[in-house]
Parts: structure tokens; sequence; C-alpha cells
């Protein structure tokens, strides 16, 4: 089983579940595991390769989704994840690059982001979940 082969290797998350868009955690044999969100609706290779679509409108469909996610955060007073694969030799080329650039800087413009990596991801679920019990 890939779950109790990852948890007894000491992982304390995946990143490879398309199923959710809030982390949960699953019981291994092992111990536990954080399913992170990955929303591969996002991702470069899905809207600007298999999509085709524009770098420009890459960028309004991440900002709707980021609109979307805050809203229901503001609403549910709780965090939302918006999880961005970015693959170098997609978004990163030169004639790219500047609109990653301008797409995170919209995002964290407004100060109520918190970027962050998957362990301090799990580090937060885990503790609230914590002091939710």
């Amino acid at each position: 089983m890939v779950l109790l082969s990852l948890a007894e290797r000491g992982f304390k998350y995946v990143t490879d579940w398309a199923n959710d868009d809030m982390p949960y955690m699953v019981t291994t044999p092992s111990g536990r595991l954080c399913a992170m969100p990955l929303t591969y609706e996002w991702s470069d290779r899905h809207l600007l390769v298999q999509h085709s679509l524009t770098v420009d409108d890459y960028v309004e469909q991440v900002l709707q989704a980021f609109a979307r996610l805050s809203a229901e955060a503001g609403q549910y007073r709780s965090g939302r994840i918006l999880s961005l694969s970015i693959t170098p030799w997609i978004l990163g080329y030169p004639h790219r690059i500047a609109a990653l650039e301008r797409l995170l800087g919209r995002i964290l413009a407004g100060g109520s982001v918190w970027h962050a990596n998957g362990m301090e991801i799990v580090d937060a679920f885990n503790n609230r979940s914590a002091s939710a019990t």
C-alpha cells in the first residue's frame, strides 16, 4: 500500500490527490498523512499547454479562482488553499515569467494571504484540528 509506505518513511503529507480543496487527514497503520489539495485545473500545463490559453487568460483564470477561495475563506472564517502547479519549462520561459510575477504580486497584494510550504500548512492544519477537539 502506497500510504503505508509513505507514512513508514516519515512523510507527513501527500500532494497528488485532486479530490478536495481543503486538507484532510488519512489514517494508515503506520501513522497519519495529510492529503493536501492539488488543483490540476489551475496548473500551467493544463491551461497553457492543453487548453492553449494565452498567458493573460491563465492569469485571469487563476485570479478568478483566488477570488472565489478568498470569498469562501471570509464566509466560513477559515483558510483555503490555492495550489499552483508551475512548470519551469512552461511558465518559466522568459516570455511568460513576467505574467507569473504579476499574478503572484496581485495575489499577495491584499495582505490576507499566507504563502507557506507544505509542512507549514500541515502543522497549522494539525494545530487547528487539535484545538477543535
